[in-house]
């Protein structure tokens, strides 16, 4: 869970909670947020100990939303898991293909520039016969070209 509260930054408060805030003072409502902003950044749980009818209403409410923050953690997780999955399946079956169609963008844009290599990132660096740069070709397919210090965007 500490990954998951790593990366998600927010919770989800539904309507349907409206209800349950309106059964609660302005003040119980302030504790009420205060401890499920608590609990979904860090698990941290509150402590209604004292044997006040307050504070079992809060424990009520606050258990009924606590719950629904974990099914929704639960399915963000899944779905993170999910796309991670299909990402990776994605990129390990298309890289050769992937590189190909960069060199394929590199040929067709400096077809005289016979000194194409890896930049290390994911890209090619497009150099002349003489070892100068005169272009690149970045991991997401896009062809530049350079005019003495600055790289311009080919159209």
């Amino acid at each position: 869970m500490s990954e998951l509260l790593d990366r998600k930054k927010s919770f989800l408060i539904y309507h349907d909670y409206l209800q349950h805030f309106e059964m609660l003072s302005i003040e119980e409502r302030g504790i009420l947020i205060t401890d499920l902003l608590k609990y979904a950044i860090s698990g941290e749980l509150p402590d209604y100990a004292e044997d006040q009818f307050i504070n079992r209403a809060l424990a009520m409410a606050f258990s009924i939303m606590s719950r629904q923050i974990d099914r929704d953690n639960s399915r963000y997780e899944e779905k993170c898991n999910k796309n991670k999955k299909s990402a990776d399946k994605r990129w390990s079956g298309n890289k050769e293909k992937a590189s190909q169609d960069l060199y394929d963008i590199a040929r067709r844009n400096c077809g005289h520039y016979e000194n194409i290599e890896e930049d290390g990132n994911g890209g090619l660096i497009i150099k002349s016969r003489d070892g100068v740069e005169v272009g690149i070709v970045t991991p997401d397919g896009q062809y530049k070209y350079s005019f003495g210090a600055g790289m311009i965007r080919h159209q």
